[in-house]
């Protein structure tokens, strides 16, 4: 069974419930990609609020460490591929910028050290990953788990 689509000029096309169901699909898929600060913005609320979530809440800040312990993370965590354009390298660039953005549930403050911290006044841990959550399409499993794999890559020493 096809689905009979007109053409220009009179010509007309059948097309398999398959073909319309996957151009559909491709559609719906580009009217929801982001742009690459877009899906920093979201990678990185959503890891501070994995952070918050699992309590952790005083990390190391050195570029190095934050960038090695987000390439490990990254490169494991299986929702990766959801942000095509997601370089781990840019990791500190973007992180540092996180406290400036305007109408974000969650950010990092990386003055001596790294902690993250929700934005939205009033609201607990688990009210902003659930509104998080709903805008992300990403279970609030899968970003605990993003920063889990995070933090165990950071090294632990007194502060």
């Amino acid at each position: 069974m096809g689905v009979l689509l007109g053409g220009v000029v009179g010509l007309s096309h059948r097309l398999s419930l398959a073909a319309v169901s996957h151009v559909f699909t491709n559609v719906v898929f580009m009217a929801r990609q982001k742009n690459k600060d877009q899906q920093w913005r979201q990678i990185i609320q959503g890891l501070a609020l994995g952070c918050l979530t699992l309590g952790e809440v005083d990390l190391p800040s050195s570029k190095i460490e934050t960038e090695f312990a987000f390439a490990y993370a990254w490169r494991r965590w299986s929702f990766a591929g959801e942000f095509p354009s997601i370089r781990d390298r840019d990791f500190f660039i973007y992180m540092r910028k996180s406290p400036r953005r305007e109408s974000s549930y969650a950010a990092f403050d990386a003055q001596s050290r790294l902690t993250p911290y929700v934005k939205t006044p009033d609201w607990e841990v688990g009210q902003s990953l659930d509104a998080f959550v709903e805008d992300s399409d990403i279970p609030a499993t899968e970003w605990v788990e993003l920063a889990r794999l995070f933090v165990e890559r950071l090294p632990r020493y007194d502060t």
